[in-house]
């Protein structure tokens, strides 16, 4: 091994180092300053009980004194606000056409092919510990 190759190796292993000795102590402070974040927002984060990611197509639950609408897309959680974002009034699932609907506004939002002339709200989802939060 000649002079080059040896301060390469040493310029590696000293970095490798510093990458393993430091990387807790920043996950930590991303994970502060995430909380900080969310504090600030006003967003709270709610747990979702019984959640089968299986057999779930789409549902209205209330999470934190509101309804919201829980459905899966890519075999993934999604939620969104289950009120009409122009007038407010509470959205109807239809499950013969899989899609939500506001019969005052006369807007949809389609399941099937995930559009529709109905502006949702989506909302935050994250499982931690194998528990489904949502963020409100």
């Amino acid at each position: 091994m000649n002079r080059l190759q040896f301060f390469s190796e040493m310029r590696k292993g000293f970095t490798d180092s510093l990458i393993a000795i430091g990387a807790p102590f920043i996950n930590d402070e991303i994970k502060k300053i995430d909380r900080a974040l969310e504090v600030a927002s006003g967003r709270n984060w709610y747990p979702l009980k019984q959640i089968d990611l299986t057999t779930l197509e789409y549902e209205l639950r209330l999470v934190g004194k509101q309804p919201t609408i829980l459905y899966k897309k890519d075999n993934s959680l999604q939620a969104i606000h289950g009120c009409c974002s122009e007038c407010g009034n509470l959205l109807h699932i239809s499950s013969a056409e899989s899609c939500i609907r506001c019969f005052t506004c006369d807007r949809y939002y389609s399941f099937l092919t995930y559009d529709g002339n109905l502006p949702i709200l989506d909302l935050n989802v994250q499982m931690n510990n194998e528990k489904w939060f949502i963020a409100l």
